[in-house]
């Protein structure tokens, strides 16, 4: 605090958060950096489960049998990459690197999209493994992104608030409806892509095969069904987050 009045500067509310604890602020910041320490040293065996999924994508053109050269492309790449990442992220100063193989799983869940891809266990293999290399990259603990004084004091309800928006009665009931937003247009996807003849509707009957091949469902460089899929999976994936944050 006395560095920002010395040059009339208005802190940042962080900084007061922390010069109105009671401890003195080295002894604040070592207990974060033990806890950052303990957490990480708990939770490595989630980048050895993401060096596996990259050896697994490398293996997969051959084994699942891939018709498509971009997808066998893409895979291997993006296996050599996420092994690399998560080897990265064993290392406590290479925080970044979680981020990136973050970035790398993103992108597994637009490929299949991205390359129109021909290939049912193409599109299977690579949303499934790119949602769990999203999660062991990016949830375990601990994650990136959350400051000390957050971390460390809270609070957990936000102001002006009576209740925690990530407890579990909050948090389970958005990801089970969007487990089941993400089979539905998962279904419709494998439509778009040509993996099934038929994207049968209790409802609406034929209805749903007509506007998800109308113009304005192909005026998307990706099929929109996918694009669904993708922003139901990154929901869950949010979903967990405040959960596991609410756990701390």
């Amino acid at each position: 605090m006395s560095w920002y009045k010395r040059n009339k500067l208005t802190p940042a509310e962080w900084v007061e958060t922390l010069a109105a604890q009671s401890e003195p602020a080295d002894q604040f910041l070592e207990a974060y950096n033990r806890s950052m320490r303990e957490e990480r040293r708990q939770n490595l065996w989630a980048h050895f489960l993401n060096m596996g999924m990259g050896t697994w994508l490398i293996t997969s053109p051959p084994i699942l049998g891939y018709q498509d050269h971009p997808m066998i492309v893409n895979d291997m790449i993006s296996g050599v990459l996420v092994f690399l990442f998560a080897s990265l992220s064993l290392s406590g100063t290479m925080a970044w690197a979680r981020i990136a193989n973050a970035a790398v799983g993103l992108w597994l869940l637009f490929a299949p999209l991205v390359f129109w891809t021909t290939s049912a266990s193409a599109y299977l293999n690579d949303t499934l493994i790119g949602t769990l290399v999203i999660g062991f990259a990016h949830l375990a603990r601990p994650m990136p992104g959350i400051g000390a004084v957050a971390k460390m004091t809270g609070p957990d309800i936000p102001p002006g608030w009576d209740y925690s928006p990530s407890s579990w009665m909050q948090r389970i009931p958005i990801i089970f409806l969007a487990f089941i937003g993400l089979y539905i247009s998962r279904y419709l996807a494998a439509y778009q892509l040509g993996h099934i003849e038929h994207a049968w509707d209790p409802y609406f009957g034929a209805g749903t095969e007509t506007i998800i091949t109308s113009d304005v469902s192909k005026a998307w460089p990706v099929p929109d069904a996918g694009l669904g899929a993708v922003t139901y999976a990154l929901e869950i994936l949010t979903g967990i987050r405040f959960l596991i944050l609410s756990m701390s």
